[in-house]
């Protein structure tokens, strides 16, 4: 009995520690001094408005768990026409990780030129379009995010993401209310 105790003593940590190595490799994507590039596609409703968004986005993970991120932002809404043209910073915090799945909160600010276009009609008494008015207002803005969201490895090199964002700067363009909450979907791939 005391042979076994011993075999299995000593089995122990080498069996740990393959299956330990095995869940690094698979969690290759969010270890410290990984680079990733991704492209994340995002939308939702104002006022019966449709916002669209694309961020194309480089990241970096300072340590296991934590990344910054390089983003470009561009945002589109129909209606009145407004559109948002930015660059900017994002951490990353993955508070629960696992082999292939892992969720993350997010916070960001960018900096660009937002752009709002409105078109109005003069009509006559019989409500004939006379004649159009547009208003054309250009402003440099500043812009701040939050997010919650889940990770998932597909591979080695590429993972896909989805992710429920709030904007939390209300000012940008001219009197456009922009503090809602926007879904999100991305693709990533990791450099070697």
């Amino acid at each position: 009995m005391k042979n076994y105790l011993l075999v299995v003593s000593l089995l122990f940590p080498l069996y740990a520690s393959a299956q330990l190595a095995t869940n690094n490799k698979q969690q290759a994507l969010l270890e410290k001094g990984q680079l990733s590039a991704g492209l994340i596609v995002g939308g939702g409703w104002e006022y019966g408005n449709f916002q669209g968004r694309i961020t194309p986005r480089l990241q970096y993970l300072l340590k296991d768990g934590w990344s910054i991120a390089l983003e470009g932002r561009y945002t589109n809404i129909r209606g009145p026409e407004f559109r948002y043209r930015g660059a900017g910073l994002s951490t990353r915090y993955y508070f629960i990780r696992d082999r292939r799945l892992a969720l993350f909160g997010q916070l960001g600010a960018t900096y660009g030129q937002s752009t709002f276009l409105s078109v109005n009609y003069i009509r006559d008494a019989q409500g004939t379009v006379i004649t159009w008015d547009t208003y054309r207002d250009r402003s440099n803005a500043f812009q701040s995010h939050a997010g919650l969201g889940v990770h998932i490895s597909l591979n080695q090199r590429w993972s896909i993401e989805g992710m429920a964002e709030r904007t939390l700067t209300n000012n940008i363009g001219s009197s456009l209310d922009y503090s809602r909450w926007q879904g999100n979907l991305g693709v990533n791939y990791r450099f070697e």
